[in-house]
């Protein structure tokens, strides 16, 4: 796929170049994520962060990977207590978590890591789960500006990085531009018709 040839590329700074969907509602964005983590995962990428909106997506994520004969350990991050080592719960598997869980705990203290202060404990207890070769998924990435999200794509410029989203810009109407580059267009509804991926509509009218 052409997710998995941008994650073999890298940036003139060593960064790791990800990869942006913008596909409109309904064309199947949670298969097109399985699609890409039945890859990483028989590439070797056996630690994975999904984020999503929130938590009611959670079985639907389970059921795109199942839908591709995938049976992997998924845990929802909330479900995690924050003093337990994920590690300990699921040395490998997805994590799938929302950006509000990823804010939700506030560190009040001033410990540092090795990505410098990280004011969000759940974006630390990920920090120490997954390697710095792991994949991430931002769905509804119209969202991933907030500050949580920064700290935790900050802290893995290595990363394979998948974001997608219908909306290609915020709810305040400014862009993804300083995360995203450049949006490619994978296809158009005409191009699914005629290789009979969808069908033809069909609309009526009154006479």
């Amino acid at each position: 796929s052409r997710a998995a040839q941008a994650f073999t590329q890298t940036m003139p700074d060593g960064s790791r170049i990800g990869y942006f969907i913008g596909d409109g509602t309904g064309v199947g964005k949670g298969r097109q994520i399985a699609g890409t983590i039945l890859h990483l995962w028989n590439s070797g990428v056996k630690q994975i962060v999904w984020v999503s909106y929130n938590e009611t997506l959670l079985n639907d994520a389970k059921r795109d990977l199942e839908g591709l004969g995938m049976k992997l350990p998924v845990r929802w991050l909330g479900d995690i207590k924050l003093k337990h080592d994920i590690k300990t719960k699921m040395p490998e598997g997805i994590v799938f978590t929302s950006y509000s869980t990823l804010a939700s705990m506030a560190a009040d203290d001033k410990q540092r890591t090795d990505v410098g202060f990280v004011p969000f404990r759940r974006v630390r207890q990920i920090l120490d789960w997954a390697g710095p070769d792991t994949a991430i998924v931002f769905d509804e990435a119209h969202r991933c500006l907030a500050a949580s999200y920064e700290k935790l794509a900050d802290a893995y410029p290595h990363a394979r990085v998948l974001g997608l989203t219908a909306p290609p810009y915020r709810q305040d109407g400014q862009g993804l531009g300083s995360r995203y580059d450049h949006m490619l267009v994978v296809c158009q509804p005409p191009e699914l018709i005629a290789d009979g991926f969808i069908s033809k509509p069909v609309t009526y009218g009154i006479p």
